[in-house]
């Protein structure tokens, strides 16, 4: 068995808390505000499924706001009327609406209903003043979800080294970007490579110094090198869906990197990620694949266990590459 804190304030990452039994008791048994992000994958109450149970959503909302930090973030996927109910009780419970992001499955998952459907929601929703956070996408991966990109980045910063002043720009960029700033706007010497915005630009954007902008090579370059923002539609690579042999050991199983990328906005580094609703553990081996503590609570025995098998295995993996 995966060791278990002997209580959700001594969790760590290596340790994570795992509980059989139904997701409101077992919440009720944690400490108030112990939780930074519950980030999970709810019945949707349509599916023809042992799992697909009735659930007290006004309960479990209550216990997801009992146990969330001062500015904790819920993350929920979900579609149709108890998507639609959950939200509005999210909302009725004083969570306050942050965004919806949309996972783009690329292709359809069924051909049976009349509208082809290739994708899933996900509400993320906080308590007080929480926000997601600002979080970058390596570009290699954002490539290989469009590989049409590619040619028009590479295009851009090639056509800029012909140009005598853009090339010395992207020297100035390099050479600080290897000393650590964080964006070119903190960089020594920007003032002097700032463009005067267009008045349209300079009313809709903040970005920028006194209706002042970077040059687009620069932005480019910065893209290549730092990533591009994570946007509201997530694609995931084909091989990052279900690697290994392919096959899903839950019925609604969600991609690790997925989780990944959602608890990225959701979660501050080192914070306590929940999923109530654990299935076959892919919230856990995200969370504790990147320095999570993790609570994770599931109702179905045989699904637990693959649960802790895929947990305890992944931190095992992790600890090899230690050494």
């Amino acid at each position: 068995m995966v060791a278990l804190a002997s209580n959700p304030q001594g969790l760590t990452a290596t340790a994570p808390l795992l509980l059989r039994g139904e997701c409101v008791e077992a919440m009720r048994g944690l400490p108030d505000g112990c939780v930074d992000a519950v980030v999970t994958d709810p019945p949707y109450r349509y599916l023809d499924h042992r799992l697909d149970r009735a659930w007290d959503r006004g309960a479990w909302v209550e216990q997801v706001v009992r146990i969330l930090r001062r500015g904790g973030l819920v993350a929920t996927f979900g579609r149709g009327d108890s998507f639609y109910e959950l939200n509005t009780r999210l909302h009725r419970a004083g969570l306050r609406f942050r965004e919806e992001v949309i996972w783009d499955k690329v292709n359809t998952t069924s051909p049976i209903p009349p509208i082809s459907r290739r994708h899933e929601s996900i509400s993320i929703y906080a308590k007080g003043e929480g926000r997601p956070q600002r979080v970058h996408i390596p570009w290699r991966e954002r490539i290989a979800t469009d590989p049409a990109l590619f040619e028009g980045d590479i295009r851009r910063v090639s056509g800029a080294l012909k140009d005598t002043h853009a090339h010395a720009d992207i020297e100035w960029y390099l050479r600080h970007w290897e000393e650590g700033y964080e964006s070119a706007y903190s960089m020594p010497g920007v003032e002097q490579r700032l463009l005067e915005e267009p008045p349209l630009d300079r009313e809709r954007s903040a970005v920028g110094r006194g209706g002042r902008r970077l040059p687009q090579h620069i932005k480019h370059l910065e893209m290549l090198l730092r990533g591009q923002r994570e946007g509201s539609i997530i694609r995931i690579s084909s091989r990052d869906i279900y690697p290994g042999d392919g096959r899903r050991q839950h019925p609604t199983q969600k991609p690790v990197r997925l989780l990944e990328r959602l608890i990225a906005l959701c979660c501050p580094e080192g914070g306590t990620v929940c999923d109530p609703f654990m299935g076959s553990g892919s919230t856990g081996v995200a969370a504790v694949g990147h320095g999570h503590p993790f609570i994770g609570v599931e109702i179905d025995p045989a699904y637990y266990r693959d649960a802790e098998r895929r947990i305890r295995g992944h931190l095992a993996r992790m600890e090899e590459r230690l050494f």
